[in-house]
């Protein structure tokens, strides 16, 4: 309970101080990744950690048999070059540092640190909203705050 509270809390300070995103560009982006079927999680690849499809990836081909070399693993799911450094990149100019698909919505991670994160969720489905709170691939408790257009809410996370 005290954790629901603190991510409400968290949501509500988030909705009222977040960074400015630019929401139709986010919007615009969220269309493209959403009609990409191969494409269920991204990242922008800035970071140590990067991800695509639930997966690590490396830049670099490196010899440890622990990492995966992302041309690999793009021709493992089918998806191009020319696709993931599209994404990647509108990611990164848009400040939109990861992307997640779930059911009829996209989620963006803008932020966050120590566990938590902070973003924006677009629905797809005209007059489809998310509930309160929900499971993002098991490990995040998603926590929707505060509308920011009709398809577009305020989330945090931990």
């Amino acid at each position: 309970m005290k954790k629901v509270l603190l991510l409400t809390f968290c949501t509500l300070l988030f909705g009222c101080f977040s960074k400015q995103i630019d929401v139709v560009a986010a919007e615009e982006l969220a269309k493209e990744l959403y009609e990409n079927t191969q494409i269920s999680e991204l990242d922008d690849c800035t970071r140590s950690q990067k991800r695509i499809n639930g997966l690590n990836i490396e830049l670099e081909p490196t010899f440890e048999a622990s990492t995966n070399f992302y041309k690999e693993i793009l021709r493992q799911e089918g998806i191009t070059e020319e696709t993931f450094h599209y994404f990647k990149s509108r990611l990164k100019e848009t400040g939109l540092r990861h992307y997640y698909k779930k059911e009829a919505f996209s989620l963006f991670v803008t932020g966050g640190m120590m566990g938590e994160i902070d973003g924006i969720l677009v629905s797809h489905e005209s007059g489809t909203q998310p509930g309160q709170s929900f499971r993002l691939n098991g490990h995040y408790f998603i926590v929707i705050g505060s509308k920011i257009k009709e398809n577009v809410f305020y989330f945090t996370g931990s």
